[in-house]
């Protein structure tokens, strides 16, 4: 999966690389100016169709929304409007029966997207079942391992003689995936952009690192074009900064869970099927939980080993939370205090592709370009359902001068 995450990653780069020529009139210092949502939506939902069922949708290829990525969106969309706090009453909104411009609009963009989705499953079954009746060692396509495969083989496997075509229920799992983490993954890289543009010291080191980790001459191990399973150890700053920025700017604000039996905390007895909050934002933001808690220090979450000048992951429960005439040490964070992916049995299951995802494009794009925002620029949130993203984040890249 992390080959092709980093293969979607770095035709993204070479597309905004691409943009920039295009502008630089032979003094490469051309720029492309995009708005952050736009082009990281696009960036997820090739990485998604790559994933989930080996599909190219050719977003990024084009840096622009292919007519299936428009259903995509627009089926989204459509659902936040739905359940904005002021529409939940209101019955043109809640009643998709009613004959609607809105509900029209909808149930096209929805059977598009199902219909191609359908489409994939039928090939991908065939292609299974003609694998099937070939011995392994004397077939000549490649394995696929994206989940469409995986779900398909459960599905055909446990349905044995009984043959069901319909393929609505894998759909549905599909596209519930997909929506989960499409607009999440966009804020979280929207705010990563504005995170280092304001903090140039700190893009610098994430290209040097991505630089490294993408060279074979400096080291003896591969790199990440070859193996990008390391993506890890060889990103550690750069997943330090996706870190920080999910602490200082979860996507999603507000979380909630409903007991399924009474529980004791601090004396007090909450009862059966109450409905508890957490407020992210506050836990993340608490001096109790992070030191300088409203401070961007991707350093609480790494440090630099001394013999091979590279990053490493910080351990909390090893290291000292303080050092004694040393104002400036930063405590290691502890990762179980970021509540972004909920925690426990109902944890965000994309969690890992959403960390991994987040860091390679982050990592892929500030390694080539330089990122800024305009002068002046304000950066501004607005509520989206459960969602904080920004009003606006408009981005300018330049083509980055390799460091010697």
């Amino acid at each position: 999966m992390a080959n092709k995450v980093w293969q979607v990653a770095n035709g993204f780069t070479s597309s905004l690389l691409r943009e920039c020529a295009k502008n630089d009139l032979g003094t490469k210092q051309g720029s492309y100016c995009a708005e952050a949502a736009d082009i990281f939506k696009w960036a997820t939902l090739d990485i998604f169709g790559k994933v989930a069922f080996n599909y190219n949708f050719g977003c990024t290829d084009s840096l622009s929304t292919t007519p299936l990525a428009h259903s995509l969106n627009y089926t989204l969309e459509d659902s936040n409007t739905r359940c904005k706090a002021a529409n939940l009453l209101n019955p043109t909104y809640q009643l998709y029966c009613l004959p609607t411009k809105r509900n029209r609009d909808y149930k096209h963009h929805r059977q598009n997207v199902q219909d191609l989705l359908k489409e994939i499953c039928q090939q991908r079954a065939q292609e299974i079942n003609n694998q099937n009746k070939v011995p392994e060692d004397h077939t000549n396509q490649p394995k696929k391992d994206d989940l469409l495969t995986v779900l398909l083989k459960s599905k055909l496997e446990s349905q044995g003689a009984k043959r069901d075509d319909t393929y609505d229920e894998l759909v549905e799992m599909l596209l519930t995936v997909f929506f989960a983490g499409y607009d999440t993954s966009s804020v979280l890289l929207s705010m990563v952009m504005w995170s280092i543009a304001t903090n140039p010291s700190i893009q610098q080191e994430c290209a040097m690192e991505a630089q490294d980790a993408s060279s074979t001459s400096s080291q003896k191990e591969p790199s990440l074009h070859e193996d990008a399973s390391q993506w890890e150890s060889r990103l550690a700053f750069c997943r330090a900064v996706i870190l920080e920025t999910l602490r200082l700017h979860p996507p999603v604000t507000l979380n909630s869970r409903v007991f399924n039996k009474d529980v004791k905390l601090d004396g007090c007895t909450i009862p059966k099927r109450t409905r508890v909050y957490l407020p992210i934002t506050q836990i993340h933001t608490d001096e109790r939980n992070f030191a300088r808690p409203t401070e961007f220090l991707p350093e609480r979450w790494v440090r630099k080993n001394a013999t091979t000048d590279r990053w490493l992951a910080r351990d909390f429960k090893t290291e000292p939370s303080f050092v004694e005439n040393d104002l400036a040490y930063i405590p290691p964070a502890n990762p179980q205090y970021v509540l972004t992916f909920s925690d426990g049995a109902r944890n965000c299951i994309g969690h890992r592709l959403a960390l991994q995802e987040s860091t390679m494009i982050f990592a892929c794009v500030v390694r080539d370009l330089t990122v800024n925002v305009p002068k002046g620029f304000v950066m501004q949130k607005r509520k989206k359902f459960a969602l904080a993203p920004p009003v606006e984040m408009p981005l300018i890249f330049r083509r980055r001068e390799k460091q010697s």
